[in-house]
């Protein structure tokens, strides 16, 4: 981590945001090996509802069980 003051940060350089290789490695090292936001519990209450999504190229669906049970597969 910088020690330099905030006033002083400079942004990261604009080709990081269009770079596929720092994509590919941003995706493996930050979205594939951590939590991820899918939904919100209101979104899942009643049974037999779901949210489907794609976090990375990777479509996920997550849904409530007639029995209350919260579950998710790719």
């Amino acid at each position: 981590m910088s020690s330099l003051p905030f006033e002083r940060a400079e942004p990261i350089p604009s080709s990081w945001l269009t770079d596929a290789e720092i994509y590919k490695e941003t995706c493996e090292r930050v979205f594939r090996n951590s939590w991820q936001v899918v939904a919100r519990i209101d979104q899942l209450v009643q049974p037999s509802s779901f949210v489907t999504t794609d976090i990375t190229g990777v479509p996920i669906r997550l849904w409530r069980g007639h029995d209350g049970v919260l579950r998710a597969m790719q």
